[in-house]
């Protein structure tokens, strides 16, 4: 079974406002490794949204995404 990592953040100012982030490196083998990168993604959207848009980001909630066999 393989899985897939997403989160999703958004504004602090207007908690209406999301995007979803699909994590690029995996897919994971087991949960705990998907849980891990998920984490790493929640810790990067301080760095990597800061003041997007002119407006704090952060994470809210996340996935891992159960793939079907033969699924990327």
């Amino acid at each position: 079974m393989l899985f897939k990592a997403v989160i999703v953040v958004c504004s602090l100012l207007s908690p209406d406002e999301c995007t979803t982030w699909t994590d690029q490196l995996g897919p994971y083998t087991t949960k705990e490794q998907c849980k891990e990168r998920v984490m790493a993604m929640s810790r990067s959207v301080y760095t990597e949204m800061s003041n997007y848009k002119g407006k704090q980001w952060s994470p809210k909630s996340y996935t891992c995404k159960k793939l079907p066999g033969g699924m990327l």
